[in-house]
């Protein structure tokens, strides 16, 4: 397999039109409930976002990436999935073990790279070649958010099995 950096590998996933559009305008400020995204996030023009979904933005710099890439770092938004999107995920593992599953999720929170929306229209070997090109210690830090933020925290989970949850056991009679 030849060494590809994840820029040439991120330009085969994005939208040309939207990248060039992205440039054109660099650091787009998009806000929500909290406010703005601070200045560095780049929010793609044409991305919608779901009415009230957290949005996640991962920045690893060229120190934390295993072949920086000659740009200062790479940028990452994500949000949580939908059970749709999970079915695809789990299709897409095939029978795969854990980490093809957990990566296949993760893929599909994937929403802009680079501030670009992510085009699965060309279908998902560019996506997996980039995700293949990033740093272990990356994908665990994207692993670790998708878990999280598709679990209840813990006052919703405390609340959940103290006032929402009954088991009771059927007796013969």
């Amino acid at each position: 397999m030849s060494e590809v950096s994840i820029g040439e590998v991120a330009d085969q996933i994005i939208d040309p039109a939207a990248a060039e559009a992205a440039m054109l305008d660099d650091g787009i400020v998009a806000t929500d409930a909290q406010g703005a995204f601070p200045p560095w996030v780049m929010m793609p023009m044409d991305l919608v976002v779901p009415p009230g979904v957290p949005v996640t933005v991962m920045e690893f710099t060229a120190e934390m990436m295993r072949r920086p890439t000659g740009s200062k770092s790479v940028q990452m938004l994500f949000w949580p999935i939908t059970v749709k999107e999970e079915y695809l995920a789990h299709k897409r593992a095939r029978g795969g073990g854990e980490y093809e599953t957990i990566d296949e999720l993760c893929k599909l929170a994937l929403r802009a790279i680079d501030g670009v929306k992510v085009d699965w229209t060309k279908g998902a070997a560019p996506i997996n070649q980039f995700w293949m090109n990033l740093p272990i210690q990356c994908v665990k830090q994207i692993r670790n958010w998708f878990a999280q933020v598709h679990m209840m925290d813990q006052e919703h989970q405390i609340d959940f099995f103290a006032n929402h949850f009954v088991v009771r056991t059927a007796v013969g009679g």
